[in-house]
């Protein structure tokens, strides 16, 4: 496999903005090119619809401003010493590093670092260490300074590729981590490529082999901390890989499961405690990623199958994702308070590893929904949604105490940064709006409380994540259904435009319960839905027809918004069908109210309505004003 390019070159890595088709899109079957207009079928037909010439990004500039390298044969890549930080800011870059960001790219050793900087700091690889100070640049709060360091990264990478070091695929990981927080154009693909290179470079090294050696008895060479690094830089690459390749819908994954070690490391003699405790929690983020990776797997099996996400081989992954609870150490377990205040975390490692649990379940849980009926006589599926609801809840509970404990570096530190975060409440807001239109007491009571929070969540964090489409149609969403946008989000007192009442039975009539689009398989307009319907993957979960992934928390841009006008409908015949045929570029607000709208005003919904103070229901007198 060819090195990767130059990060001088025009394909520079760090020299990116997103273009609309590098996100999915909003039905499955729909995508759009770089202008939003023509619509494609598949990941493949997308790339080929880019334009030839590649951009050139203002992050050029950076490369453009650091000293001039003059290098020759023999002589050696250095970091300018007009541009190395003096003693104590390097050691505060490593006490960033490793306090924040080691938790989920452990791969180095702490006190190997520190013992080589103390005694011949001149062993250590200049791309590792620009990699580190890009990072802590990121967490200090100098974003120009860490693009600087990324820029000086660029610039080196292509010496670093005539052989494959561990050190080199060290610093790519970390530098794969750092660019997370400055996304540019093709940053998916980008995140792919790069770590397509990851998997070559470790495969070389023998990693993949690494494992199974052991197994068979085999000695690696290397010290009990070194064996530990290793193990871990091929874990690493495999929750980036199938974190980054699910939300593009690859399926041409390199790292097999039977070649990873998901056993808890046992302490061994030559490893520091602290360094053996940051095994021991990884290994649960790994398992995590495992079940993902397993859903892929068996999706694959069965997606031709009929009502496939209901089949044995799809059922038998919610025990095995439940038991990653009971597996949990004692200092890993989180305690929900009964009153629906956030938990207290002792760190936001513990934080995010519970958050991606609870979206995996949400995630698992989605084809289930799908092949069932709402209310059915058998309660599978209000059952489901239940499960559903809560893991939703305890994301937003999750994500509040990250922000009064830590605050939004909490977030960014995870794996693929604060776009998990935004990710994950897209993903939830379905749910609450399932939620909120149920007439099921044990499903609505405190929807309108979690939606709310979950939306000023996303208000506090929106900024964060610098697309400006993305932006838009989140204000859009916040204008449809807050009373004030310029205050922090209060649900309409009339969502959308008035509310039901309560329930009194205590079995919901089996008509008055709203399965939305995402949660049907017939749904779609047949002659579009190429890859949705039943055959939807069950990384792919359609919130409000936005379609996202479990994978990564790969963010959806305005384009994936741009037709979920119809996603809240009971049924297409209910819209135009040129909304899926010919996908608009923004969703208005009054898009997202009729939407929602809609499910009350549906015959086959049967819902009692709040009535104003002439005595006509608040449907009737919306309908009037129409």
């Amino acid at each position: 496999m060819p090195p990767p390019p130059s990060e001088s070159s025009p394909e520079s890595y760090h020299a990116e903005q997103y273009s609309q088709h590098d996100l999915a899109d909003l039905l499955g079957p729909l995508k759009l090119d770089e202008r939003g207009t023509a619509p494609y079928l598949n990941n493949k037909q997308a790339l080929a619809s880019q334009e030839e010439e590649p951009a050139v990004e203002d992050a050029d500039d950076y490369k453009n401003t650091l000293p001039t390298i003059h290098a020759g044969p023999g002589s050696k890549i250095r970091i300018p010493p007009e541009l190395m930080p003096d003693e104590d800011t390097i050691l505060h870059y490593f006490d960033l590093y490793f306090t924040h960001v080691h938790p989920y790219v452990p791969v180095l050793n702490k006190a190997q670092l520190y013992r080589q900087w103390n005694t011949n700091r001149e062993s250590i690889s200049p791309l590792l260490l620009e990699a580190i100070f890009a990072v802590a640049e990121r967490l200090a709060d100098e974003p120009a300074q860490g693009q600087q360091w990324i820029a000086l990264a660029s610039k080196h990478a292509d010496s670093f590729m005539d052989v494959p070091r561990l050190s080199t695929l060290q610093a790519l990981l970390i530098i794969l981590k750092a660019r997370e927080a400055v996304p540019k154009r093709g940053y998916y693909y980008r995140s792919w490529m790069s770590i397509v290179h990851c998997v070559a470079m470790a495969r070389d090294l023998g990693l993949d082999e690494h494992f199974e050696n052991h197994k068979a008895g085999k000695l690696c060479g290397s010290t009990p901390a070194e064996c530990l690094t290793k193990t871990r830089v091929w874990q690493t690459i495999f929750i980036c890989e199938t974190m980054i390749a699910a939300p593009q819908g690859r399926n041409d994954l390199s790292v097999e499961l039977e070649s990873l070690d998901f056993n808890v490391p046992q302490l061994m003699h030559g490893v520091e405690e602290d360094e053996h405790q940051i095994s021991r929690d990884f290994i649960f983020f790994v398992r995590i990623v495992r079940m993902v990776s397993k859903m892929n797997t068996v999706y694959l099996k069965v997606k031709k199958r009929k009502d496939w996400g209901l089949d044995p081989e799809f059922v038998q992954l919610n025990p095995q994702l439940r038991s990653w609870l009971n597996e949990l150490p004692p200092h890993m377990n989180v305690t929900f308070p009964r009153d629906g205040s956030p938990p207290w975390l002792p760190s936001h490692f513990i934080g995010n590893v519970h958050s991606y649990y609870h979206l995996a379940t949400i995630l698992l849980r989605r084809p289930q929904l799908t092949f069932l009926e709402p209310m059915g006589i058998d309660g599978q599926w209000k059952a489901h949604m239940i499960v559903s609801y809560a893991s939703a809840k305890a994301l937003c509970r999750l994500q509040e105490s990250m922000l009064q404990s830590f605050g939004l570096s909490g977030l960014q530190c995870m794996q693929r940064g604060i776009s998990f975060t935004i990710y994950a409440i897209l993903s939830c807001i379905v749910l609450h709006l399932v939620a909120l239109t149920s007439p099921d007491p044990e499903i609505n009571t405190d929807a309108r409380d979690y939606f709310t929070r979950h939306m000023r969540i996303l208000e506090k964090t929106m900024n964060s994540w610098p697309l400006p489409e993305m932006l838009k149609q989140i204000d859009a969403v916040r204008e449809a259904f807050s009373a004030d946008t310029r205050k922090p989000f209060v649900l309409k007192p009339s969502f959308p435009y008035g509310s039901p009442h309560p329930s009194t039975q205590s079995s919901p009539p089996r008509a008055a319960t709203f399965k939305p689009p995402m949660l049907r398989t017939n749904s779609l307009d047949p002659n579009l839905d190429v890859h949705g319907g039943p055959h939807s993957h069950p990384m792919e979960f359609n919130v409000c027809s936005l379609n996202v992934s479990s994978g990564a928390p790969e963010v959806p841009t305005g384009q994936d918004i741009a037709i979920a006008n119809g996603a809240l409908s009971t049924s297409t015949a209910q819209l135009p069908h040129q909304q899926y045929s010919a996908p608009q570029t923004f969703v208005t607000p009054a898009m997202w109210q009729e939407s929602v709208a809609s499910v009350y005003e549906s015959g086959g919904l049967k819902r009692q309505w709040d009535y104003d103070s002439g005595g006509a229901s608040i449907a009737e007198t919306m309908n009037k004003r129409r």
